[in-house]
């Protein structure tokens, strides 16, 4: 077995992992078999951690909703609201400027036609 000091010194290099290892090893007795009042006792410690954790998630779902909850969800709307704003800004230009690009693009290849065929008179000439 390790002295006080170097039991100090193994617990300040093992990870979690080891403490892990080490707390399940404690569910079993010198001679391998399984010591059940160990065994629940390590459970119930799991159990009473992971409830500790949860704790505040259930004291604010059992809460009734705040100055802060109302507060959140009037910036939500909000930004909810400015961004549907902005995409009927992007759509209303979009359909604005897509007239004017479809006309030019008909005149840009009007011109190229045109071009083309006093080029084929030309050479014909």
């Amino acid at each position: 077995l390790y002295t006080t000091k170097q039991l100090d010194s193994l617990s300040n290099i093992a990870g979690f992992a080891d403490r892990n290892w080490a707390l399940g090893q404690l569910s079993f007795n010198v001679d391998g078999t399984r010591d059940t009042n160990t065994a629940i006792a390590v459970t119930f410690i799991g159990l009473l951690f992971i409830f500790f954790e949860c704790l505040p998630v259930f004291v604010k779902l059992m809460s009734s909703r705040g100055p802060y909850d109302h507060a959140v969800e009037n910036i939500e709307t909000t930004q909810v609201h400015l961004s549907d704003k902005d995409k009927e800004f992007e759509v209303e230009v979009a359909d604005g400027i897509h007239d004017t690009r479809v006309s030019t693009e008909i005149e840009k290849r009007k011109e190229q036609i045109r071009n083309k065929a006093r080029r084929d008179l030309i050479s014909e000439e």
